[in-house]
């Protein structure tokens, strides 16, 4: 059973001995190695969705302490949509306002501290709404964007 063995792992590896040997070993080793060396990074699904934006926000501040009061406005942004250091998206919808959001592969965004949630319909058109504010107070933001 050992000649067996040997006979086809001779055919499948003809090394020969000596010098010439230890070279082929050697070459196997550094095409092996430059296999799995060279192995890329795999394909980040988020990636269609970084770069320059145009947003339109719709502002609505509510106030309902004393006679209260409800203010609504509405603002266009160039912002940006880019990576954070934890590989959550930032977006920046506003001057100086961006919030923190995870994306799934459907185009789900969900936010990452605050009250938000909206979705990607396209690699090209996204839809946000996020609350901000507490009891007696807030802010709604709707934010709608446009990849440039």
């Amino acid at each position: 059973m050992p000649q067996i063995a040997q006979i086809f792992t001779d055919s499948i590896f003809p090394l020969k001995k000596g010098a010439s040997g230890i070279f082929q070993i050697s070459i196997i080793f550094i095409v092996i190695t430059l296999m799995y060396s060279c192995e890329k990074k795999p394909f980040n699904y988020r990636n269609k969705y970084i770069g320059n934006w145009e947003f339109t926000t719709n502002i609505t501040e509510v106030n309902l302490h004393g006679e209260g009061s409800i203010v609504e406005n509405t603002v266009a942004y160039l912002g940006l949509i880019s990576y954070d250091s934890k590989e959550q998206l930032k977006i920046n919808f506003l001057d100086n306002m961006e919030v923190y959001v995870e994306v799934d592969k459907n185009g789900i965004i969900s936010a990452y501290k605050d009250l938000g949630n909206g979705v990607f319909t396209s690699k090209k058109i996204m839809e946000y709404s996020l609350k901000r504010g507490g009891l007696g107070a807030w802010i709604n933001y709707k934010i709608s964007g446009i990849k440039k």
